[in-house]
């Protein structure tokens, strides 16, 4: 069982006697690869093309940012009813991943109003964590409400 270096809760990225789920499933740690990472190349997935990334910064909200709160929260609930054959520290990171995904939820729709609400966000670090970082940011302050 290998430990996450690059968070501070030291969560299990593999072989986890915690979740019932295969590594694909759930990890803690959006840096390390993944089996389905390393395997997506194989299977046609690319990189996107910059104006690619722009059309997709421009796209609607929809509900996607609350179907991801709807996952990170029956994440930590599974985690809460496995008590204490769940380390503090991975309970407290799937917490602060609930707030940033309610954050990003329930951002508003005027693209002026975010900005700022966004740019604090940014400054606590979850969009580094829990995102892809300035790329997120960027998605959330143009996407379309």
């Amino acid at each position: 069982m290998r430990r996450c270096r690059s968070r501070p809760s030291g969560c299990t990225t593999s072989g986890s006697p915690l979740l019932p789920l295969p590594r694909a499933a759930w990890t803690c740690c959006p840096s390390r690869p993944s089996t389905t990472a390393s395997t997506a190349t194989t299977i046609g997935a690319r990189r996107l093309t910059l104006s690619e990334k722009v059309a997709k910064a421009f796209v609607e909200r929809g509900d996607k940012h609350v179907a991801r709160l709807r996952r990170a929260e029956a994440l930590l609930q599974r985690l809460q009813q496995l008590g204490d054959r769940v380390r503090p520290g991975c309970l407290d990171a799937q917490r602060a991943k609930v707030a940033h995904q309610r954050f990003r939820a329930g951002l508003p729709a005027a693209r002026p109003l975010r900005v700022l609400p966004i740019l604090l966000e940014a400054a606590r670090g979850r969009y580094e964590r829990f995102g892809r970082g300035k790329q997120a940011i960027v998605q959330d302050v143009f996407e379309r409400g």
